[in-house]
């Protein structure tokens, strides 16, 4: 597995919980099968940042731009701060599910 694909489980230490998942909302751990989240309160905090961002950014590029960038660039802030979400907030277990 590449490392920078993947982040270091919480509860098993393992390199097993995929970033991509992680952007959009929560992962499980393919080594331990728990449960993995991004911190509430990091969460929320990247929450926060993204939406400004992408409200101010988007009204400076229709202003300069026009309309038709503006919904092109929309998607930009969201997918790269959804990244840094994923790849350097502390994480958390949810759930550990163990297999019988």
């Amino acid at each position: 597995m590449s490392e920078t694909l993947y982040r270091e489980c919480p509860a098993c230490a393992a390199p097993a919980v995929p970033i991509s998942q992680l952007a959009i909302r929560h992962a499980r751990c393919r080594a331990c099968n728990s449960l993995v989240e991004v911190r509430r309160l990091a969460a929320a905090a990247f929450h926060f940042i993204t939406f400004l961002v992408t409200v101010f950014s988007t009204l400076i590029v229709a202003a300069q731009l026009g309309y038709l960038w503006a919904v092109i660039w929309f998607t930009v802030p969201i997918g790269a701060l959804a990244y840094l979400k994923a790849r350097f907030s502390p994480l958390e277990t949810k759930q550990h599910k163990r297999e019988p």
